[in-house]
This record gives C-alpha cells, sequence and structure tokens, in this order.
C-alpha cells in the first residue's frame, strides 16, 4: 500500500502537525513515515543554512521517531528528539545542549510546541 502526505515544506510546524496521519507498519517504519522524516530533515537543514548553522544528522531509518544534531556557527551541538509518533502524537519536541553529535545524554532537556520550533531551532543557532 502506498501513503501520499501532502507537505508544506515552507514551514517546518504544519509538517510536524501531520505526524497524526502517519501510517502504522506494526514492526517496520511505513513509506508515509520515512518520506515525512525526509521532508522535516529538508526543512531542518534549511533552517540552518539561514542561520549559519549546520544539520549534523537527521536519519530517515528510525523507528516512527526521529532525532537530530545541530551546530551553531559558535560551534555550540544541539540534540532535538521527536517521540514515537503511533504513541504520542501530540508531545512537545524535546531539545537540549550537546557536547558532540553523539551526545544524547547532554544538557537539561528543554520542550517546545512543534508549531514553535522552527523559531527554538533559529533561537539555537544564533
Amino acid at each position: 500500500m502506498k501513503t501520499q502526505l501532502m507537505f508544506n515544506t515552507d514551514k517546518l510546524g504544519s509538517l510536524l502537525q501531520q505526524r497524526r496521519q502517519i501510517e502504522d507498519y506494526g514492526s517496520v517504519a511505513s513509506p508515509g513515515f520515512r518520506l515525512w522524516v525526509r521532508e522535516i530533515r529538508k526543512e531542518v537543514r534549511k533552517i540552518c543554512k539561514a542561520n549559519n548553522g549546520k544539520l549534523l544528522s537527521l536519519p530517515e531509518t528510525c523507528h516512527y521517531f526521529w532525532s537530530a544534531f545541530v551546530k551553531s556557527s559558535s560551534g555550540k551541538i544541539w540534540y532535538i528528539s521527536c517521540s514515537d509518533v503511533r504513541h504520542f502524537p501530540n508531545n512537545d519536541i524535546m531539545y537540549r545542549t550537546a557536547e558532540h553529535d553523539k551526545d544524547y545524554t547532554g544538557g537539561e532537556n528543554q520542550h517546545v510546541s512543534p508549531d514553535k520550533l522552527s523559531q527554538a531551532i533559529k533561537k539555537m543557532l544564533s
């Protein structure tokens, strides 16, 4: 079965709101989820580039969740995490500072609503 989702790639918040529409394929990530994460990656990369930052990683192979590392021009690294979209479709997005791009336990957790993540990333990169 092929899944097609419509994306507004101009706004990360509208993409994140679409997580309620993701199909659950059980033990494998659905095509719709993989497509959705690809679009999230594109938008985060655009935000980083526009704010002199860099997207270090945001793999599409996660199992119904995603995480990313972004780096500011001053070298500060941030970890961003979105919980499993099948079980926590309304949760906020968590972010925190990190020592490096494999640091999943870094600084103090902070949370932001999906519609404010673009603004939070811009602030991280400033």
